[in-house]
C-alpha cells in the first residue's frame, strides 16, 4: 500500500499528518474560487482577501460551533450493525480500527479533525491499511495540505501523486466548507470584531474642537499641539486643557450601540444557521422568549436530531459502503450516552 507505506511505514513519521498547521489553507477541493481571486488580485495589483481556517477560528461563534460539533461527536465510538429488517438489526463486534490504531493519532482525534476538515473544507481524506482480503486494518486522517481532489475524475492526489481507491477514503461533508460558502461572513465577523475593539479603545468615536470666539486665533503649530494633547488625554483617560475661546463636542456619544449589541448577537445567529446549530447554543438568541421557554431536554433533542445527526450522517453513510464494511452491514455513532438525560458515569471510552 503505497500511501500507508510512504507515510506510516516503520521508517516514516506521521507527525506532520496528524493536525492542521495553523495556516493550513483548507478549502473545498471542488472549487477554484479562492485561486481565481488570488490570480485576479495579482493582475489588479491588490492584496487578495482570502480567508483561512485561522481567520475563521478567531471568530468566537465559529470556535464554539466547531467545539460543539467536532468535539462532541468525536467523543462517541463507531459501531457496526448488520441489517435485518430495520427494527431488529444485529450489532456486530466493532472492527479494531474503529477503536484503536497503531499510529500516533487516536480514533477520537482522527474523527475530531476529520469533522473539522468537513466543517471548513467540505471533505476529509483518510489513508487506509488493508490486509490481503482488502479488509481495513488501520486508518489515519491525512492533513489537507497533502492532498487534492481532481474535480473531473474525482481521483485523489497525495503529495501531487495519484493514489488508488483502495489506499484512501474520501468522506464528503453534508455541505460546502465554511471557507468557501461563508467567506464573506468570515470577513464581516472579522470587521465587526475590529469595530467593537476600536470602540472599546475609544468609547467616544469622534470629538470636535470648535472655536467659539472669533478673536481666539491659534497658529497651525498651536492647533496641532492642542490636538495632540487632547488625543493623549483621551487615550490615557486623563484631563486636557482647552484654551479660552474653544469648546469640545463629542460626536456620536449618545447613539445606541446597536452594532455592538444586536449586531454581535445577530452575527452568532448567522453562524448558528451556517452550521445547523440552535442559536442559543452559541449564546445568541433572537428573543428573550427563545431562551425562557426552552428546556434542557428540548435543547438536547434539538442538538442531537438536527445538528449532530446532520454531520454524523455523512460519516456514517461513507463508512457503510462495501469498500469499508461487509455487504449488508452499516456503521453508526453510538450516541446513546448523549441522548440519555439520566447519565451515569462517563461517556464511552476508546482505546488509543
Amino acid at each position: 500500500m503505497g500511501v500507508w507505506r510512504d507515510f506510516f511505514g516503520p521508517s516514516a513519521s506521521s507527525v506532520g499528518l496528524l493536525v492542521n498547521p495553523p495556516n493550513a489553507p483548507i478549502r473545498s477541493p471542488w472549487t477554484s474560487t479562492q485561486l481565481r481571486r488570488v490570480v485576479l488580485s495579482e493582475l489588479a495589483g491588490t492584496t487578495p482577501d482570502v480567508v483561512s481556517r485561522l481567520d475563521a477560528m478567531r471568530i468566537p461563534a465559529v470556535a464554539r460551533a466547531r467545539g460543539l460539533i467536532c468535539g462532541t461527536l468525536s467523543r462517541y465510538p463507531l459501531t457496526l450493525w448488520r441489517y435485518v429488517d430495520g427494527v431488529n438489526d444485529e450489532r456486530l463486534p466493532t472492527p479494531a480500527w474503529m477503536t484503536s490504531t497503531k499510529t500516533r493519532q487516536g480514533p477520537s482525534q482522527r474523527m475530531l479533525w476529520s469533522l473539522d476538515d468537513m466543517l471548513f473544507g467540505a471533505m476529509s481524506v483518510w489513508a487506509v491499511e488493508r490486509d490481503a482480503d482488502k479488509a481495513i486494518t488501520d486508518v489515519i486522517r491525512i492533513d489537507p495540505i497533502y492532498w487534492t481532489v481532481d474535480p473531473d475524475s474525482r481521483g485523489v492526489l497525495v503529495n501531487g501523486q495519484p493514489v488508488s481507491d483502495d489506499e484512501v477514503l474520501v468522506i464528503e461533508g453534508p455541505q460546502d466548507g465554511l471557507l468557501t460558502m461563508a467567506d464573506d461572513a468570515i470577513r464581516a465577523s472579522r470587521n465587526l470584531a475590529n469595530a467593537w475593539q476600536q470602540r472599546v479603545k475609544a468609547p467616544v468615536p469622534l470629538t470636535a474642537i470648535k472655536q467659539t470666539d472669533p478673536n481666539a486665533q491659534l497658529s497651525d503649530d498651536e492647533i496641532d499641539d492642542m490636538l495632540i494633547d487632547w488625543e493623549e488625554a483621551r487615550a490615557n483617560g486623563g484631563t486636557a486643557f482647552i484654551p479660552p475661546g474653544f469648546d469640545v463636542e463629542a460626536l456620536g456619544a449618545g447613539q445606541a450601540p446597536d452594532l455592538y449589541v444586536e449586531g454581535r448577537n445577530a452575527d452568532r445567529i448567522d453562524w448558528a444557521n451556517f452550521v445547523g446549530l440552535p442559536a442559543a447554543m452559541l449564546d445568541g438568541s433572537m428573543a428573550t422568549a427563545t431562551l425562557t421557554y426552552s428546556t434542557q431536554e428540548g435543547k438536547r433533542s434539538e442538538f442531537v436530531d438536527y445538528s449532530l445527526n446532520y454531520w454524523a450522517s455523512a460519516v456514517e453513510a461513507r463508512l457503510s459502503q462495501d469498500d469499508v464494511t461487509p455487504e449488508g452491514c452499516y456503521v453508526r455513532f453510538d450516541i446513546s450516552w448523549l441522548v440519555n438525560p439520566t447519565q451515569t458515569g462517563t461517556n464511552p471510552a476508546q482505546e488509543d
